[in-house]
């Protein structure tokens, strides 16, 4: 019983790490005004690839990929970046939004702007089947 809390608590402590990596955060960049496959990143061609958004110190905030979607003169438009934000409130961080926006949302995980705001990402899936079958094995 001892083992296997020791391989579930190695982990856990592995999880953690690659999910909180500090102020690395990489994000899709692109406005559909210029580049109308910013419209659906998911089936773009060429793919877009995200970048690498860094804050320079806790006090500008940090690090969030931005999905923005507004209409502009009759057209919806479509912005997505990377911002430094000093609130953990999602909403109130999109509070300055015009009244264009349609859609305002923040996210703090790699490349989150490009799916829907309450996907779930990928490595907790995985983590989670690693960490039940090892408990199963153990």
């Amino acid at each position: 019983m001892e083992s296997r809390q020791v391989v579930v608590s190695c982990l856990s402590l592995i999880v953690l790490t690659a999910c909180c990596n500090g102020q690395r955060l990489e994000c899709y960049h692109c406005f559909s005004e210029g580049n109308p496959q910013c419209m659906n990143i998911e089936e773009a061609n060429p793919p877009f690839v995200p970048t690498l958004c860094m804050a320079e110190s806790e006090a500008n905030g940090r690090p969030r990929c931005l999905k923005e979607v507004q209409i502009v003169k009759g057209r919806t438009v479509v912005r997505r970046t990377c911002v430094m934000a000093l609130l953990d409130d999602y909403d109130a961080a999109c509070a300055y939004a015009s009244e264009d926006t349609i859609h305002c949302s923040l996210c703090d995980s790699d490349s989150c702007n490009a799916a829907p705001q309450y996907s779930t990402p990928a490595w907790i899936l995985l983590w989670s089947a690693i960490i039940w079958t090892t408990w199963r094995i153990l």
